[in-house]
């Protein structure tokens, strides 16, 4: 499923256009570290959650559709951070089909987790995003 690599790319390099975001700052998978310095703040990371499958049509030619589910974590330090973290994000995502490589892209949630690990004390706001695309196989 090279799609959910490229889809993944497409979030993370409209993610990285975001103002307060950067490659430096913005990860494609789990962030390594359990404890966040402040210096990592702010910080976006996307995770891909999983996928579901159906098929559209059997035969020599088979249509699948995919709904994936991402999760894009903000980290900062205070709520009005975060919100306006988020802010961004959102007005990032304008392209709904990600230049073509899904046929939807939509917001589904946002919850907020407040920890005090490490040296920071910070906000994770998680941003859920759901993303359809199809492809065609032929045997």
């Amino acid at each position: 499923m090279n799609e959910i690599g490229t889809i993944r790319d497409d979030i993370y390099t409209l993610i990285i256009g975001a103002a307060s975001f950067s490659a430096s700052n913005t990860e494609k998978g789990r962030y390594a570290g359990q404890n966040i310095p402040k210096a990592d703040l702010p910080k976006a990371v996307i995770y891909f959650e999983g996928t579901e499958s159906e098929y559209m049509s059997i035969g020599a030619t088979r249509t699948i559709e995919f709904d994936s589910t991402w999760r894009v974590d903000v980290f900062t330090t205070s709520e009005s951070n975060a919100d306006s973290l988020v802010e961004e994000i959102v007005n990032a995502l304008n392209d709904r089909t990600l230049g073509g490589d899904t046929q939807d892209l939509t917001i589904a949630g946002l919850t907020y987790e407040f920890s005090t690990e490490g040296d920071a004390d910070y906000i994770r706001a998680s941003l859920q995003l759901n993303t359809n695309h199809k492809i065609t196989k032929g045997d």
